[in-house]
Order: C-alpha cells, then sequence, then structure tokens
C-alpha cells in the first residue's frame, strides 16, 4: 500500500497521540453483569449453589452437581445512560451471545457421577475486541464505558470430593490484540507499509471449592486469577532518507479489558421450604490496576499507577420456589468505587454502583425433552460523585470542566438462556 509523504506523516503522528491517551481499561462483562441466566438474576451469586455451565465463572465446583447432559445458548444486552463533565456520554451498548454445556463424565466404580466438564462462551456479536483511547485528561468512566467488548471463553471442570464436598477449577480466556505496522520507502523514496495483526490470548484461573453439609445449608469459596485483554502494536520505519525529520519507533500498548484478581465467599439458607436466601462478600484488588496505556517511546520509563484502591463487594439475593416448575429470583450488590477523588489533570472517573436484579427460571418437557429458561434484568444506579481540582495543577487555558467534574447515570441490562438437556 503506497502514500504520500504528507499522508504518512499524518499517520504516524496520529498513532503516536493514540499511544499517549489514555486507554479505556475495562472490566469484563463477566465481572460488570455476571454469566449465564441465573447468577445474573440473583446478584451475580451462585458460588455455593449453581449447578450448570455458569458455574464455570461463579465456581467451577458447582459443575459437579450437574447429572444431565446440557446445552445452553442465550443473548444479552445493556443500555448505558451515562452523564458526567456537563454533558451525556455516548456509550455503544453491550451486547453478548451466550454458549454453554455441561457434560457429565460417565466414569463408573468410585467415580460415579462424580466429575463434569464444562464450556463457555461470551460473544459481542459484532466484534472480537475493542480498546478505546479518548484524549489525555479527557473525562471518561474508567471501569464502565466499553465493558464487555471482548470474547470470553471458559473450560473447566468439578468433582465431587466426599459426600459433602465437592472442588473445581476452570481457565478465563480474554481475546488480545498483537501486531505491527512497518513503514519504509524504496529507492525512489515512494512509501510503502506492512501491517499484520494477530489475536491473541490471555488467561486466567479460576478455582472454587463446595460444602454442603446439609440439604438447608451450602457454602463455598472462590478465586478469580487477575485477567486482563491487551493490545501491543508496534509501529517501526526506515524512512530517514525520505523525510526531513527521524521518527522513532512507537509502541502502541494497553489495556482494553481488565479483571482485578478476586476472593470471594458465600453461603446459603434454605430458611423456608420455599425459601432459599444468600449472602456472599468478595475482595477485588484493584489497587493492582495498571495504567490504562504505556508510554509510546520505547525504553521510557513506565507510568504511575492509577492509584486504585482494593474493594469489598456485598451480596444478598432469595430465591423462591413458586412451583416444580418456577423459581423467582431476586439480589442486591453493593459495588464500591476503586477509584480516588481526581483531584489532578487525570480524570479516570468511576463511581460506586447500587445494582438491583431480579429473574425467574422455568421449567418445561415438551415431548419429554427438558428444557430449562431463565431470564434476568439489572438495574445498576451510578451514585453521584464529583471530583474537585487542585487548582494549584490548572492548564492556563483551563476550561470549566477543570474546576470540577461530577458523574452519574445508570445502566440497564436483561439476559435470556434456553437449556435443553441430552
Amino acid at each position: 500500500m503506497r502514500r504520500s509523504p504528507a499522508g504518512l506523516l499524518i499517520l504516524l503522528l496520529s498513532l503516536s497521540a493514540l499511544a499517549v491517551a489514555p486507554a479505556s481499561a475495562d472490566a469484563s462483562a463477566l465481572d460488570l453483569f455476571g454469566y449465564g441466566g441465573r447468577s445474573p438474576a440473583l446478584a451475580g451469586t451462585g458460588i455455593s449453589f449453581t449447578d450448570s455451565f455458569d458455574a464455570l465463572y461463579t465456581n467451577p465446583a458447582g459443575l459437579s452437581e450437574a447429572r444431565q447432559k446440557r446445552m445452553s445458548v442465550g443473548f444479552m444486552a445493556s443500555d448505558f445512560d451515562l452523564h458526567y463533565a456537563l454533558k451525556d456520554r455516548d456509550v455503544d451498548p453491550v451486547m453478548g451471545v451466550i454458549v454453554g454445556g455441561d457434560v457429565p463424565i460417565p466414569f463408573g466404580g468410585a467415580l460415579k457421577d462424580r466429575i463434569t466438564i464444562g464450556i463457555g462462551l461470551h460473544v459481542p456479536p459484532l466484534l472480537l475486541s475493542r480498546a478505546v483511547a479518548p484524549l489525555p485528561g479527557e473525562p471518561f468512566l474508567a471501569l464502565l464505558e466499553h465493558r464487555g467488548q471482548v470474547v470470553a471463553f471458559m473450560v473447566g471442570a468439578g468433582a465431587r470430593i466426599t459426600r459433602h464436598i465437592s472442588v473445581g477449577i476452570a481457565s478465563l480466556s480474554l481475546a488480545a490484540l498483537g501486531g505491527f505496522i512497518d513503514v519504509s520507502a524504496d529507492p525512489t523514496k515512494r512509501f510503502t507499509s506492512t501491517a499484520e495483526q494477530q489475536l491473541l490470548v490471555d488467561y486466567a484461573p479460576i478455582a472454587g471449592v463446595r460444602w454442603r453439609p446439609s440439604k438447608k445449608l451450602s457454602a463455598g469459596l472462590v478465586y478469580r486469577g487477575q485477567s486482563a485483554a491487551k493490545f501491543d502494536i508496534l509501529v517501526t520505519n526506515m524512512i530517514g532518507d525520505a523525510l526531513p525529520v527521524t521518527l522513532p519507533a512507537i509502541r502502541v500498548r494497553g489495556y482494553s479489558q481488565y479483571d482485578p484478581r478476586m476472593v470471594e465467599a458465600e453461603a446459603s439458607y434454605q430458611v423456608l421450604p420455599r425459601l432459599a436466601v444468600t449472602g456472599a462478600l468478595a475482595w477485588k484488588q484493584w489497587s493492582s490496576f495498571p495504567p490504562p496505556t504505556e508510554d509510546p517511546v520505547i525504553d521510557a520509563p513506565p507510568r504511575v499507577r492509577p492509584g486504585f484502591s482494593d474493594t469489598f463487594v456485598p451480596k444478598l439475593a432469595a430465591r423462591f420456589t413458586l412451583n416444580p416448575k418456577v423459581e423467582l429470583r431476586g439480589g442486591y450488590r453493593l459495588e464500591m468505587t476503586p477509584a480516588p477523588e481526581q483531584t489532578g489533570r487525570e480524570n479516570l472517573l468511576d463511581n460506586t454502583r447500587h445494582i438491583v436484579t431480579a429473574g425467574a427460571g422455568f421449567k418445561f418437557a415438551p415431548n419429554g425433552v427438558p428444557i430449562r429458561i431463565d431470564a434476568y434484568v439489572q438495574a445498576h444506579f451510578l451514585a453521584p460523585r464529583t471530583s474537585t481540582k487542585d487548582q494549584t495543577l490548572a492548564p492556563e487555558d483551563r476550561d470549566p470542566t477543570y474546576l470540577s467534574v461530577s458523574s452519574s447515570g445508570k445502566i440497564l441490562v436483561g439476559g435470556l438462556t434456553f437449556g435443553v438437556d441430552l
């Protein structure tokens, strides 16, 4: 592909500007909304009771309780209504196609009905991975905008060790992007460029244990490793003899998606024959949240971390069995913001979120084929927040947003899954 010298210069300078800008290092849709059709209706709980493909993310130990081969498909969609910096923020909705499967291993003897493997997939219908890079200092909600715009794949297994204890392990894979752009000049000083992009994979472990001492009580503990979808594009050139200026190599590198390391504990209790309540507490290591992008100049000093703090996330949920074929669900989750007040020139905004969830599960058996339908809705309410700037750091050409930056908004989510026992 041939370019004019002016066009080539504009291209390289544009890539430089992109590398300097902070990218939207959002977390995945699994962390934001949950996974499957049951857990999202229950505020993301399920560590102590989920027994289908959504256990891959909530707690792989739950796979051991699946006794029937099942294939599930579904869809989720969201609508973002965000406001900050004296204006509405236009954010693309997050959508995803959901696929999952449970396959009990037909061992005999001591291993009979003890081991089940599962697979799960979350795929945005229009893309594989997305990174967004606002201009330096431009306000944006660092953990909310464009969350979930990435492919996530899980595979795992659960095993029943004793009558009361199960364990499980799974791997979460996120799509990442790598590649290069090389620009050179031929002997006639005409420019050519060669580009290559590769879809890479980042892996994170998920491991859990479940304890069920009685029919009424169950508890679980899960560990989810840090996962990140990176982008890394190297721009090199060999055009020193064709331009009056020397252009250095540029590396456009950062994070398009980031999930922190987390540990979560949960307990469920059957308080009435038809009513079960669940309480959970998660710890998220947001203090390891990296700078959204690295310096575009190779060998430059590393950028300072944003200074996020670890958080604790409480969850409450309830399940009511209306009849053997219908289960009603609801829950509440409090996501405390890890972001400090943005008093300097950066504007990596984030708000505490109050999340209310509801849903239902239905069981049918038309023509003797067992079918499950799970539906849910979520409402995320962002607590209004204002960051007051340190005026000693104000640039001379300050605008009104530098005095203070306020943010608020809400997110609405819905999902539906169909499962068929095979």
